[in-house]
């Protein structure tokens, strides 16, 4: 059953995107899987069902295909905080807001 939950999740966050490049894909992937609210631990899963993620478990064996699976979600992760958009206070408001915190403590 969590082979069936973490298939349907690899189907769900990668469908539209290009595969050309096996780890842009997969890092994307994470990425978008990390914007839905999952966890590390079932990003690490919706990466397991990757042809390129069991090659690697394949040839290398398990500890190799768990730490290529990390880095993805690393990637993944830290495109996911570069797309999150900031929030810009206007100077105005950052200028009131510390005016208003001053007599706080006194």
């Amino acid at each position: 059953m969590k082979q069936d939950i973490n298939q349907s999740s690899y189907n769900r966050f990668s469908e539209g995107l290009s595969q050309e490049n096996p780890e842009v894909f997969l890092t994307r992937l994470a990425a978008n899987a990390s914007k839905a609210g999952l966890t590390p631990p079932k990003v690490m899963g919706t990466l397991s069902v990757a042809s390129e993620v069991q090659s690697i478990r394949y040839q290398q064996g398990e500890q190799a295909s768990l730490k290529y699976s990390r880095k993805i979600m690393m990637k993944g992760l830290k495109l996911k905080n570069q797309e999150r958009p900031k929030t810009i206070v206007p100077q105005q408001q950052r200028t009131q807001e510390v005016n208003q915190n001053r007599g706080i403590g006194r």
